[in-house]
Protein backbone atom coordinates (compact mmCIF):
# COMPACT_ATOMS: atom_id res chain seq x y z
CA UNK A 1 0.00 0.00 0.00
CA UNK A 2 1.26 3.63 -1.24
CA UNK A 3 0.77 6.62 1.87
CA UNK A 4 1.22 10.11 0.37
CA UNK A 5 1.69 13.36 2.06
CA UNK A 6 2.81 17.10 0.46
CA UNK A 7 3.96 19.42 3.09
CA UNK A 8 4.73 22.93 2.87
CA UNK A 9 7.10 24.77 4.59
CA UNK A 10 7.40 28.09 5.23
CA UNK A 11 10.09 30.02 2.94
CA UNK A 12 12.18 31.18 6.31
CA UNK A 13 12.12 27.60 7.48
CA UNK A 14 13.62 27.05 4.01
CA UNK A 15 15.93 29.72 4.35
CA UNK A 16 17.52 28.44 7.40
CA UNK A 17 17.46 25.05 6.89
CA UNK A 18 19.54 25.82 3.73
CA UNK A 19 21.58 28.20 5.54
CA UNK A 20 22.86 25.45 8.15
CA UNK A 21 23.76 22.74 5.76
CA UNK A 22 25.55 24.69 3.40
CA UNK A 23 29.17 23.84 3.43
CA UNK A 24 29.66 28.55 2.70
CA UNK A 25 32.08 29.63 5.69
CA UNK A 26 29.00 32.94 5.95
CA UNK A 27 26.67 29.95 7.11
CA UNK A 28 28.89 28.54 9.67
CA UNK A 29 26.94 30.05 12.72
CA UNK A 30 23.68 28.56 11.39
CA UNK A 31 25.72 24.85 11.66
CA UNK A 32 24.11 23.12 14.59
CA UNK A 33 26.96 21.32 16.97
CA UNK A 34 26.86 17.72 16.68
CA UNK A 35 24.81 17.01 19.93
CA UNK A 36 22.31 19.32 18.93
CA UNK A 37 19.22 18.30 16.83
CA UNK A 38 15.71 20.90 16.17
CA UNK A 39 12.63 19.66 15.10
CA UNK A 40 11.44 20.72 12.04
CA UNK A 41 8.30 18.87 11.13
CA UNK A 42 5.76 16.11 11.94
CA UNK A 43 3.72 14.24 9.85
CA UNK A 44 1.47 11.91 11.10
CA UNK A 45 -1.03 9.36 9.38
CA UNK A 46 -3.85 7.90 9.71
CA UNK A 47 -2.35 4.11 11.05
CA UNK A 48 -0.80 5.87 13.69
CA UNK A 49 2.48 5.93 11.56
CA UNK A 50 4.79 9.12 12.74
CA UNK A 51 7.90 10.42 10.76
CA UNK A 52 9.63 13.48 12.27
CA UNK A 53 12.26 15.64 9.99
CA UNK A 54 15.02 16.91 12.37
CA UNK A 55 18.11 19.08 11.26
CA UNK A 56 20.98 17.64 12.92
CA UNK A 57 24.22 18.86 13.77
CA UNK A 58 28.14 17.99 13.42
CA UNK A 59 31.25 19.61 15.02
CA UNK A 60 33.14 19.97 12.03
CA UNK A 61 30.62 20.24 8.77
CA UNK A 62 27.40 21.71 8.13
CA UNK A 63 24.45 21.03 9.78
CA UNK A 64 22.13 17.63 7.85
CA UNK A 65 18.49 16.74 7.94
CA UNK A 66 17.26 13.16 8.83
CA UNK A 67 14.05 11.97 8.39
CA UNK A 68 12.80 9.51 11.25
CA UNK A 69 10.03 7.03 11.25
CA UNK A 70 8.03 5.75 14.30
CA UNK A 71 4.91 3.12 14.78
CA UNK A 72 2.42 2.94 17.41
CA UNK A 73 4.16 0.26 20.14
CA UNK A 74 1.86 -2.26 22.48
CA UNK A 75 2.47 -0.06 25.26
CA UNK A 76 0.52 3.03 23.24
CA UNK A 77 3.57 4.88 22.86
CA UNK A 78 5.24 5.20 19.64
CA UNK A 79 9.22 3.28 18.35
CA UNK A 80 11.51 4.26 16.21
CA UNK A 81 11.89 1.87 13.42
CA UNK A 82 13.80 3.45 10.63
CA UNK A 83 15.34 6.90 9.79
CA UNK A 84 16.58 8.08 6.30
CA UNK A 85 20.70 8.62 4.88
CA UNK A 86 21.31 12.41 5.92
CA UNK A 87 20.21 15.11 3.31
CA UNK A 88 21.43 18.33 2.87
CA UNK A 89 17.88 19.59 2.28
CA UNK A 90 14.70 19.28 3.80
CA UNK A 91 12.84 19.73 0.32
CA UNK A 92 11.82 16.87 -1.79
CA UNK A 93 10.33 13.67 -1.85
CA UNK A 94 11.18 11.28 1.61
CA UNK A 95 10.25 7.64 0.79
CA UNK A 96 10.24 5.46 3.88
CA UNK A 97 9.38 1.99 3.74
CA UNK A 98 7.85 -0.15 6.44
CA UNK A 99 6.89 -3.77 5.00
CA UNK A 100 5.56 -3.33 2.16
CA UNK A 101 3.83 -0.42 2.69
CA UNK A 102 5.51 3.07 0.97
CA UNK A 103 5.34 6.17 3.11
CA UNK A 104 5.94 9.36 1.04
CA UNK A 105 6.48 12.64 2.38
CA UNK A 106 6.52 15.74 -0.58
CA UNK A 107 8.43 18.45 1.17
CA UNK A 108 7.50 22.08 -0.33
CA UNK A 109 8.45 25.75 -0.25
CA UNK A 110 4.73 27.31 0.75
CA UNK A 111 3.73 28.75 -2.18
CA UNK A 112 5.61 26.86 -4.71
Amino acid sequence: MKFEKTINISSSIVRYVEAACSDDEENRRYWLEEKESSYLLTVKFENGVVIDFKLCGSDEAPSWCEGVMFVPNEKGTLTEVSCTEPEDTILGEWDFWLGANLYRICVKKEGE
